[in-house]
């Protein structure tokens, strides 16, 4: 069996489209279930997903209170009867025979543990020219038309799937929210996990994704910003980590040059006014960098964050 968790936030309207293009799946219901996880939504969210309940016997609603999609994603992992994973994102449509074709993927390549699929930008309406090589931010992926599979493939945690053991023994994603602050790498911990253990990743184009994006939202150059701001958090953490969350003399040289480069980016775009998009991007990076270990100075926060696994 597979089992898709969906992790949802608030985010009621385009949940219910996404959830559409699962119940039209070409693969047998009694041979894939659709475990949505509702990360403590305050919209309509519960009751979208209980009416899809109410008509689809594959469909289940669970409630994850703990903020954060990786929370959401351990939630319906625990849950979940499949020995295989598929995580998806609430605002994706899903191509009708993706379940068969992740299926196939794996019959095909059998020594494969995780498994990548394709995802391709859906923007609500033209996108300006300047975004296209930021696509990847917003989670576009694409390894080519043939099934394959390498031991350096990344998974975009928007829509890929994992054997089931393979995620327990990986403990599964890293954290991501604690407190409503964003303090590690979550999925693409796991991605460097499987890297770390020699994981072989396939990939398969015939398992695809359109991630709904809207323009005027995650198409500004505030939305990609975010992106580049999140990466910093990640980078600090995964480097924190990887020192066994102590202050070491890599992670000090790593702030160190954090700070440096900050600070020249801040100087570029603030005081020598060159207001270029690449530099204000690289500024929000190092920020979010600089960011993960101001977070350290909380000793509550500092105590979540050397959490080595969340998933038990």
């Amino acid at each position: 069996m597979i089992s898709v968790v969906v992790p949802t936030y608030n985010n009621a309207e385009v949940l219910s489209k996404s959830l559409m293009t699962w119940v039209e799946q070409t693969m047998s219901i009694i041979d894939y279930e659709v475990l949505v996880v509702d990360n403590n939504s305050k919209d309509k969210t519960a009751d979208v997903i209980k009416d899809f309940a109410a008509q689809h016997s594959n469909i289940y609603y669970l409630l994850e209170t703990k903020p954060g999609a990786t929370h959401a994603r351990h939630a319906g992992a625990r849950a979940a009867k499949g020995d295989i994973l598929v995580f998806a994102d609430d605002d994706g449509l899903y191509d009708d025979k993706s379940l068969v074709a992740i299926q196939d993927a794996f019959d095909q390549l059998p020594e494969a543990e995780a498994m990548a699929c394709k995802i391709d930008i859906l923007w609500d309406k033209p996108a300006p020219e300047w975004l296209a090589p930021y696509a990847f931010m917003q989670g576009q992926l694409d390894y080519g038309s043939e099934v394959m599979a390498r031991y350096d493939l990344h998974c975009n945690s928007g829509f890929f799937a994992i054997k089931k053991s393979t995620f327990e023994q990986l403990h599964g994603f890293n954290p991501d929210l604690i407190g409503g602050k964003l303090i590690g790498d979550g999925d693409t911990g796991l991605v460097i996990k499987m890297w770390e253990a020699h994981k072989l990743i396939g990939w398969t184009p015939f398992a695809r994704m359109q991630h709904m994006q809207q323009v005027d939202k995650h198409g500004s150059e505030r939305g990609i910003a975010l992106h580049f701001y999140n990466t910093g958090v990640g980078d600090a953490y995964a480097i924190f980590r990887r020192n066994n969350f102590s202050m070491t003399g890599q992670v000090v040289k790593y702030y160190a040059m954090a700070f440096a480069l900050y600070g020249k980016k801040w100087l570029q775009y603030h005081v020598l006014e060159k207001k270029d998009r690449k530099i204000y991007f690289s500024l929000q990076q190092r920020k979010g960098q600089l960011a993960f270990f101001w977070n350290l100075l909380d000793k509550d926060l500092r105590k979540e964050i050397c959490k080595r696994d969340l998933y038990e």
